[in-house]
């Protein structure tokens, strides 16, 4: 598989919180984007994502968001 370059994975944001927890205003807006990634999988491309853990979860920061050609712009 090819990715674009993305920021950390949500395991790193773990951790930088020392195990203590992610305040919850960016864990809504965090999780609200991981809903809104696996509603598309699951309605637009039939996929469901079966090995969902923090490592898995790539997070992309609001200045990597490319909303030229055919990629997806942030909503």
């Amino acid at each position: 598989m090819v990715f674009s370059m993305l920021g950390c994975n949500l395991l790193s944001v773990i951790k930088a919180y020392n195990y203590r927890g992610i305040p919850i205003p960016v864990v809504k807006k965090m999780m609200l984007g991981v809903a809104k990634g696996l509603d598309f999988l699951h309605r637009k491309c039939n996929i469901i994502h079966t090995d969902l853990k923090p490592e898995n979860v790539l997070l992309q920061f609001p200045g990597q968001i490319n909303t030229e050609g055919d990629h997806f712009e942030e909503t």
